[in-house]
């Protein structure tokens, strides 16, 4: 049983590491493309912020919660911002803004909190939880080494 606990709480561990890094502009380490038909496959490794141990995680953890997923959608589409510079026109950038490079994909999951242990939630609450990585027609992003939710699943998420 504990084992079971652990490995959900290192599961919440890795998506917030994921998160953290995704806001405070990690970079990528390496990336593999791949063509099948119209489809581009990436295949991903970046870099982690991690905490030195377990105690000092939870101290600067604003939440602390465990929930069930209830649903996981593999394609949404988040806009990259971009810092142009004044010689750019705007039908470029607009062309750039509705091309593939124009946004990153995320596995979007919905999860029902079923236990507060610290923060502002309420057991029934409903959150999304965004993960670098998914599939839309044009591409399909995957992150090395990095397991989605999926539905039914139950995580700690802090």
């Amino acid at each position: 049983m504990k084992l079971h606990q652990f490995r959900k709480f290192f599961t919440c561990l890795i998506v917030l590491t994921i998160a953290a890094v995704l806001f405070s502009s990690c970079s990528t380490v390496t990336k593999s493309t791949a063509t099948t038909g119209n489809t581009i496959i990436e295949k991903m490794n970046a870099d982690f912020i991690t905490q030195p141990d377990i105690p000092s995680l939870i101290n600067i953890s604003k939440i602390i919660i465990s929930g069930k997923v209830l649903s996981v959608d593999p394609s949404v589409k988040v806009p990259r911002k971009f810092d142009y510079p004044d010689s750019v026109g705007k039908s470029e950038r607009e062309k750039l803004e509705n091309s593939e490079e124009g946004y990153h994909i995320f596995t979007v999951s919905e999860v029902e909190v079923s236990k507060v242990t610290k923060g502002d939630f309420k057991e029934g609450d409903v959150i999304k939880i965004y993960q670098l990585g998914g599939s839309s027609e044009e591409k399909i992003i995957e992150l090395n080494r990095f397991d989605y939710f999926k539905q039914g699943d139950n995580h700690i998420l802090l």
